[in-house]
């Protein structure tokens, strides 16, 4: 009979276990550094590190360590490639960028500002965050321009490095957040997520370019964390309005995501939004109807300035669009073995496309932001160019500076 083989084995605690899944669930609940002989393959980067590391570089030594753990995980392909793109200013500066690429992103939560509970539930992730002894359990203000300006809206959000993990009051902490998103008070979301919408938002509200029902278009919507931040912010501009004014159409090519970001939708004001279900490229559109007021005078349902049958141009375009993916490394370890240039390569037509598209949809001032979570300049700034060079170049397209963030 053969004998039984040892799948793999904690390099701290000398404990077997039959199979690496339960290996690395041991290293993740534990906090021990190494992995198991099997696994150091699949586990070494391009420096050659130790296969499971800690920030402060006690090698999984100190359990207790608030430090968030390095993971020893990378790409000397993917690492040699930015470092000759000079994305940052020096090779310390991407030495730096490289290692916390390898670290775990934190579990972030949105506020929703328009809705009734978002006071009491600022309030409440504030002392969650207190209560959990975590040093990194934090609640932070972020905003663009000065808390003076009333028309640029402020982004609340919690953010921590424990929730949902090792915390020891994670049943509660889990049950008071999931309550929270039930009653459409937060929403899970990164905090890079929410750049682009707020971007977008305080862009389009300059005086020169300010509309009062603006129309929107979020071309590549699901999952939904950005439609929902639109359609929060859209409520927030409406007020004390029962209905909130403007619109928010928000596409995706996948019917079985487009229906999961309606049903994302079900907590929150969602009367201004508009879902469809079509390729990003061949966007439709959208033909005003107008009303006959007593006087036969033309009367919009959204203060629109087209005449009646014309095709409707909107007033701010989000264009997330599908991307390589290879700035997301922090929550998905499957990029650095999956990691190519090809992907990019492969994304850039159908990526210039839907950004053409979006351009065609704008009205005159009208804003558009563009957006990845790709490194890769052939996803970013190789896409705009070119786009921009075949409509004209910078005649018929300025490009805005952002607006500072500040928090």
């Amino acid at each position: 009979m053969a004998a039984a083989v040892k799948a793999a084995q904690c390099a701290t605690c000398g404990a077997d276990f039959p199979s690496r899944t339960k290996l690395f669930r041991h290293l993740n609940e534990s906090g021990h550094g190494a992995t198991g002989k099997d696994a150091s393959a699949d586990t070494s980067h391009a420096g050659g590190d130790a296969s499971y590391d800690h920030a402060d570089g006690t090698g999984g030594r100190n359990c207790n360590s608030n430090e968030p753990q390095l993971l020893a995980k990378g790409n000397e392909a993917y690492c040699e490639y930015y470092r000759r793109q000079r994305i940052c200013n020096t090779n310390e500066e991407w030495s730096d960028a490289y290692d916390r690429l390898r670290r775990p992103l934190p579990i972030s939560y949105r506020i929703h500002e328009s809705s009734p509970l978002s006071v009491f539930a600022a309030e409440l992730l504030a002392l969650v965050g207190k209560r959990s002894g975590d040093e990194q359990s934090i609640f932070r203000k972020w905003s663009f321009g000065t808390e003076d300006d009333a028309s640029i809206p402020m982004l609340r959000m919690t953010v921590t490095n424990r929730f949902h993990r090792r915390s020891k009051n994670r049943d509660d902490v889990s049950s008071i957040l999931h309550a929270l998103q039930e009653l459409g008070a937060v929403h899970r979301q990164e905090l890079v997520s929410a750049i682009p919408p707020l971007v977008l938002w305080a862009a389009s509200n300059r005086k020169e370019c300010h509309n009062d029902a603006p129309i929107i278009a979020d071309m590549c919507a699901a999952p939904g964390s950005k439609s929902l931040q639109l359609l929060d912010l859209l409520c927030m501009h409406s007020g004390s309005k029962q209905i909130p004014s403007g619109l928010l159409v928000a596409n995706d090519s996948d019917r079985h995501r487009i229906v999961t970001l309606c049903q994302r939708t079900r907590h929150v004001p969602r009367a201004p939004l508009l879902a469809i279900n079509t390729d990003a490229r061949y966007f439709p559109g959208i033909r005003r109807k107008c009303h006959l007021n007593k006087d036969g005078k033309e009367e919009g349902a959204f203060n629109i300035r087209e005449k009646a049958g014309y095709k409707q141009k909107y007033d701010a375009v989000l264009c997330d669009v599908p991307c390589s993916g290879d700035g997301t490394t922090r929550n998905n370890n499957q990029v650095w073995k999956d990691w190519s240039t090809g992907h990019a390569m492969s994304l850039h037509k159908l990526q210039r496309k839907i950004l053409q598209r979006g351009m065609e949809l704008l009205r005159p001032g009208g804003i558009l932001v563009y957006s990845t979570c790709s490194l890769n300049p052939l996803e970013n700034e190789a896409v705009v160019a070119s786009v921009i060079g075949d409509v004209g170049g910078v005649a018929s397209m300025e490009l805005v500076p952002l607006p500072g963030l500040a928090g």
